[in-house]
């Protein structure tokens, strides 16, 4: 064999490890800096599924990084928008670090895809509204503001009235979460979720059965 040959293979390994560690310290550094990243690990996923508790504490120690939780499983996390677009604005996005939805991994796409409908039917009844904006933006041209893959629920409520525009896109004014509020409007959306559950596990309907099957993989 040339050794010109081998020299130049042994170039090219080398800098595919290189390539490989700076991507690794990259990927490292951004789940880092990333707040939904912060919120998963404050919030430990549990097993087997159930809705998100609140911890017990009297006085529970609040931080720019503390979340009004309504959901946390082994692949997925829920919580209040802190920069509301309609009171019960909920953001669901998966538990591990992925910029983009082409990121994610088959199964992170599939435990996405098995809680998006039932917590979005827990934020349409716990707010009391039929129409929702469900929207997932993905780099900045798309307005994705957090590099990490997220979906908005936005409900709707008939007392909103944007332009076609803001409705479209699940843009809109936003306003500051006033904690007290948030607390309510979750642990309100924390009950419908459980509720939501209790009813999968009795029914008999097919796509209840599929996605209830999903569930316990999360």
């Amino acid at each position: 064999m040339p050794s010109e040959y081998t020299t130049s293979t042994a170039r090219r390994s080398r800098k595919s490890r290189a390539t490989s560690s700076s991507r690794k310290r990259q990927r490292q550094r951004e789940e880092e800096e990333c707040p939904f990243c912060a919120i998963a690990r404050q919030h430990p996923g549990k097993t087997p599924i159930a809705p998100y508790t609140t911890p017990s504490t009297p006085t529970p120690t609040r931080t720019p990084n503390t979340a009004h939780m309504i959901l946390s499983t082994p692949q997925v996390i829920g919580f209040l928008d802190i920069m509301p677009l309609s009171a019960g604005h909920v953001l669901l996005t998966p538990r591990h670090h992925a910029e983009k939805i082409m990121d994610l991994t088959p199964e992170e796409g599939a435990s996405l895809g098995a809680w998006l409908p039932i917590v979005t039917r827990a934020v349409s009844r716990a707010m009391q509204v039929d129409d929702l904006n469900v929207v997932q933006n993905n780099g900045a041209r798309a307005s994705q503001v957090v590099k990490h893959v997220h979906y908005h629920i936005i409900p709707r409520p008939e007392s909103y009235t944007p332009s076609k525009a803001w409705t479209m896109f699940g843009k809109g004014p936003r306003t500051d979460l006033d904690d007290d509020e948030a607390a309510l409007i979750a642990a309100r959306i924390r009950q419908e979720i459980a509720w939501e559950m209790e009813r999968m596990g009795n029914s008999q309907d097919s796509p209840i059965v599929r996605t209830n099957f999903l569930a316990p993989k999360l």
